[in-house]
């Protein structure tokens, strides 16, 4: 389980180059960069070294590292274990944000998984580590009509329609994963529930 009193990985998981740049499959790049803004109060400054492009934060008298592979998704484990090995962070105090097809776009969730649920990026993390059990951070892309198309669909852009809802859930990721830092992942999780259903209430009242 997550130690919030010692250093802190979060992963995000994409693609590199302009063409993957704001891709379904690139939501892990998104999220790490509004997350370190919303920490730093800047544009995030990364350093490349890792096999990624990362950037040492701190907070809350704690190192919180942000990392983005440049190895490509499939290789993704290889970059995250060459920076969680040299700065000795424990496998559990490692926070991997990914794409997921099975949840509606808008939709995030934080959970603790064994499996690769068919991610490739995950799956690569999984071998490099010896080890599942660390936190995801699941932001929904929604799926495509038919199965031959998962490849295409991963690599496209959100339309004009799914912008608001996508742009909504990196809000919300970022959100997320901020509370978790400082409160760790139990109170982190009560506290950003009980903020949105403060907010449907208010929402509510307002109609």
């Amino acid at each position: 389980m997550l130690n919030i009193e010692n250093s802190i990985l979060i992963v995000g998981l994409g693609n590199v180059g302009k063409k993957y740049e704001h891709t379904r499959h690139n939501v892990g790049f998104d999220v790490v960069d509004d997350f370190a803004y919303l920490l730093t109060n800047k544009n995030p400054e990364y350093k490349k070294g890792f096999d990624g492009e990362y950037m040492q934060i701190k907070f809350n008298n704690n190192n919180i590292y942000v990392l983005k592979p440049s190895t490509f998704m499939n290789n993704s484990g290889i970059s995250v274990k060459k920076l969680s090995d040299y700065y000795k962070i424990q496998k559990e105090n490692i926070i991997v944000v990914q794409d997921d097809m099975d949840l509606d776009i808008g939709v995030v969730k934080a959970k603790y998984s064994q499996g690769d649920g068919g991610h490739k990026g995950i799956r690569s993390i999984n071998s490099c580590l010896n080890f599942s059990n660390y936190l995801r951070i699941k932001v929904g892309i929604g799926k495509p009509k038919r199965k031959n198309e998962v490849v295409d669909f991963v690599l496209s852009k959100f339309s004009l329609d799914e912008q608001d809802s996508f742009n909504n859930s990196l809000a919300e990721a970022s959100k997320l994963l901020v509370y978790i830092v400082s409160l760790g992942y139990d109170k982190g999780l009560n506290k950003y529930y009980s903020q949105i259903d403060k907010q449907n209430k208010e929402d509510k009242s307002e109609k």
